[in-house]
């Protein structure tokens, strides 16, 4: 126990004072300069403390004769050396060796060292993260796309069969409306295509309940453009592009590599994979690869098993790939995108070492089998034992009245930067 911090604090400390006291005092004591206000990181030995000030300038300081500035005496009895801990923010002349405290860290449990509480190297991190945002937006500008900004609050979230949306409600008297917060603007976007907008994109927060690892976070950024009347090469020109305009490292066109689940299951399951497989012959297979499955699993309908298989024996391998173009899914993984003249779904991920940061679809204009892929959508999450929410009508009504055939991609922006900068949390983002 620091007896001198203690006797300070509770019986001579002015408690938090205000900005006009701080100057006050020092202009008390003839101190010419405003003084510098900075945060304590370390102390050490010959009265020298490390200190960041808010420019994030390091300053290591001799306090050996610095008193408190106080309108009494006191000041020249227990000096601040014995005081001061780390994490505490102060002002100080240096040419005057006054010094006042602002505020303490009272949560000694935490330190200037800890992870969580390193605030320069969170500083700089969050600055870098912002300055990416802000390029990425100006790209589209440039390019020419609308910005578009969609509702944070919406009827339907999107109705993907393992996504667990945040439900919220609306309360105005006897009102009480379910709202939820979107797993992607995906369907608001494509409002707009239906309503006449041609080239858009969107940086929108989005919400995913229950998902948090290294890689997933409950909140975070997604990015999503779409072009009218193009097709998926008009999306993955766009993703070389942005990556030349990011200056992403050691990105080259020349590095991409395209391939086809077909391909993959191939080389990586001695498998040969087509539109018409079922469940029963990947349930073959898995047993085939020695995965833990049993009898009782033949339940599994073909995307469980598919998914299955594609965690176990296929996406570890994806890290040999630097930049990977995975094209053409099993047509029961369309979602909301179309099928290929084969019978594949007509859509791709992207990868970069193995981390998927976007998926793009060559988006299905059809109301009525969009219609029926929903209602699939919600009869698997049904069988998931997921929430059930209701269709977005509006969005089928928009569909009706017809959407000009397009491309779009959704990107997870938090992946790519992290992929960018060399982070490998996706929890970095705290200002």
């Amino acid at each position: 126990m620091n007896q001198p911090r203690n006797l300070f604090l509770n019986s001579f400390w002015e408690k938090y004072p205000s900005a006009d006291r701080v100057l006050s005092l020092f202009k008390i004591k003839n101190s010419p300069l405003k003084p510098v206000v900075a945060r304590v990181l370390n102390k050490f030995d010959n009265f020298k403390i490390e200190l960041m000030d808010q420019e994030d300038n390091i300053i290591i300081a001799d306090f050996k004769n610095c008193n408190w500035i106080l309108q009494n005496e006191f000041y020249s009895l227990i000096t601040p050396y014995e005081v001061l801990s780390n994490g505490d923010w102060i002002a100080v002349d240096f040419e005057f060796n006054y010094c006042c405290l602002l505020s303490p860290n009272n949560n000694m449990n935490l330190t200037m060292q800890d992870n969580n509480y390193n605030f320069r190297n969170r500083k700089t991190q969050f600055r870098q993260w912002m300055k990416f945002k802000r390029t990425i937006q100006l790209f589209f500008l440039d390019k020419g796309f609308d910005e578009i900004e969609t509702p944070t609050l919406v009827d339907c979230p999107g109705t993907e069969p393992f996504l667990e949306p945040f439900i919220t409600h609306f309360i105005n008297g006897k009102l009480n409306k379910k709202y939820y917060l979107p797993t992607s603007p995906e369907l608001n976007l494509k409002k707009s295509l239906c309503r006449g907008w041609a080239n858009i994109f969107e940086i929108k927060n989005c919400f995913r309940n229950g998902e948090s690892t290294e890689i997933h976070n409950y909140e975070f950024h997604m990015l999503e453009w779409y072009r009218t009347f193009s097709n998926l090469e008009d999306i993955i020109d766009d993703i070389f592009s942005l990556l030349t305009y990011i200056q992403f490292p050691n990105w080259s066109k020349s590095k991409i590599i395209r391939l086809t689940l077909k391909d993959l299951f191939l080389t990586f399951c001695n498998f040969n994979l087509t539109p018409t497989t079922n469940g029963p012959e990947l349930f073959a297979l898995a047993k085939k690869l020695n995965l833990t499955i049993s009898e009782k699993d033949k339940s599994w309908d073909f995307d469980d098993l598919f998914n299955f298989i594609y965690v176990e024996k296929i996406e570890p391998n994806l890290k040999i790939y630097e930049f990977l173009i995975l094209e053409k899914y099993p047509p029961s993984q369309a979602a909301l995108a179309r099928l290929t003249e084969d019978g594949w779904g007509d859509r791709f991920e992207f990868y970069i070492a193995g981390l998927e940061i976007a998926n793009a679809f060559n988006e299905l204009n059809d109301p009525s089998i969009q219609r029926i892929r929903f209602q699939e959508d919600l009869e698997k999450k049904k069988l998931h034992n997921k929430t059930p929410i209701d269709l977005d009508d509006e969005f089928l009504t928009c569909l009706a009245q017809g959407m000009p055939p397009s491309s779009g991609i959704a990107l997870g922006l938090e992946r790519l930067f992290m992929m960018y900068s060399g982070i490998e949390n996706i929890h970095f983002i705290k200002p």
